[in-house]
């Protein structure tokens, strides 16, 4: 095949790889195993530290970056869904690479997989790519983001005793996939743990600690319960307090098994890490926006909570959710209701590593207020939001509505 010679090529063909719906008989190893044997196993290489949980993955994901860093390591990243480029799902040196690296690595590597039969999807074919690159790079750590679940992510390919597992908050989300109950949920987070792996988790509901705590005993494991507590210090909301105090926990470890010098002062890093989609503010005018992509009740139950904490009120919400069963949908615009003085719902269809659409008006016209609104296209849902007299404007439900909405938001902000 000839070199491609541009991001938007190397994305078209990864789009290619990308299915219309993630089945739950999707969800399972066998193809991304075999796909990983045929490059030689580069994720058995790595010194990974692997973060699952329904909340927090991502900002705790990059916290374990960051704090890294500080001493001296060179450390790879890979998350998903990346927010504005396809470049964030592989990360070095604290930056997503460049756009003529990503190419440049995509060139080298994808004769190595075209055509390879079982065909990988999207996301099995990326975390290949980024264990290749970052073995490739010889970084000395990886941290990698669980896209879904755990047991059966392709991330979960690293069978190392000295990985280093994060377990976050664990509530309902995927339930279609995961289970409908919170240990069978739990128990496919829980199964990033390998053999003798040290594990990282916060306090838990009670069947979910049982399940961790079962499979922790299974594997031979270390597990360290942490209790997340108010650090003034820290210029971050109370929810990311306690990612970042998670992600602190595990570097220590990490820090003093490799003998690593870990600073004595790390809260600049919870203050210059910026974890895309997550929190962000812009002033507009007179108008200051918040973006977060929370997309389940806990998440958005943290958000909100954390901007009524700052009295950013009377707000109004543009918001989206991915398509959902209807009980998320309702709790979902309930919380959104208590915070904000109006909502104006909207509509996106984003592709991914899977085609992501949103749920319907149908579905939300049962649960939304008489002065809230129904906009198609988000771009006008956000000037609307604009033209009111609320101070504050809350754009959340979903990170592919961030991500679509959020080089707007920037643009209108002047950066």
């Amino acid at each position: 095949m000839k070199d491609l010679t541009t991001l938007s090529q190397v994305e078209a063909e990864l789009l290619s790889y990308a299915p219309n719906r993630l089945y739950g008989a999707d969800y399972k190893l066998e193809r991304v195993t075999k796909l990983l044997a045929h490059i030689g196993n580069p994720q058995q290489n790595l010194r990974v530290i692997h973060v699952a949980g329904t909340s927090g993955k991502t900002s705790t994901a990059y916290y374990v970056r960051g704090l890294l860093e500080t001493t001296g390591a060179t450390v790879g990243l890979t998350v998903s869904p990346h927010i504005k480029t396809t470049c964030e799902r592989i990360q070095i040196g604290g930056a997503p690479v460049s756009e003529e690296k990503f190419v440049q690595y995509f060139n080298e590597f994808y004769p190595l997989v075209i055509g390879f039969d079982p065909r990988p999807t999207y996301f099995e074919l990326m975390t290949a790519f980024a264990y290749w690159v970052f073995d490739k790079e010889k970084v000395d750590y990886a941290v990698v983001e669980v896209g879904l679940g755990g047991r059966y992510d392709a991330t979960n390919t690293v069978t190392r005793q000295d990985k280093v597992c994060i377990i976050n908050s664990i509530g309902y989300d995927h339930t279609e996939i995961l289970g409908e109950t919170l240990a069978e949920i739990a128990g496919e987070k829980a199964g990033i743990i390998q053999d003798g792996n040290v594990v990282f988790t916060v306090p838990q509901e009670e069947e979910a600690t049982q399940v961790i705590a079962a499979e922790v005993a299974k594997k031979d494991a270390t597990l360290t319960t942490i209790q997340p507590t108010v650090d003034h210090s820290l210029s971050v909301p109370m929810f990311q307090q306690h990612n970042f105090q998670l992600a602190l926990a595990a570097v220590r470890y990490t820090a003093s098994r490799d003998g690593l010098t870990l600073p004595r002062d790390v809260s600049g890093v919870a203050k210059n890490v910026v974890v895309p989609g997550r929190f962000e503010v812009y002033t507009i005018g007179e108008k200051t926006v918040v973006l977060d992509g929370a997309h389940n009740p806990q998440k958005l139950e943290a958000v909100l909570g954390e901007l009524k904490e700052r009295a950013m009120q009377p707000a109004v919400v543009v918001a989206a959710l991915s398509e959902a069963p209807d009980r998320k949908v309702a709790e979902c615009v309930r919380l959104l209701s208590e915070y904000s003085e109006r909502a104006i719902y909207t509509t996106f269809t984003v592709q991914r590593d899977v085609l992501r659409r949103s749920v319907g008006f149908e579905q939300f016209s049962h649960y939304v207020r008489p002065e809230d609104s129904l906009v198609e296209v988000p771009a006008e849902a956000f000037k609307r939001a604009l033209q009111g007299d609320e101070p504050y404007v809350v754009v959340t439900g979903s990170l592919y509505l961030v991500s679509v909405l959020r080089p707007f938001v920037q643009q209108q902000a002047g950066l």
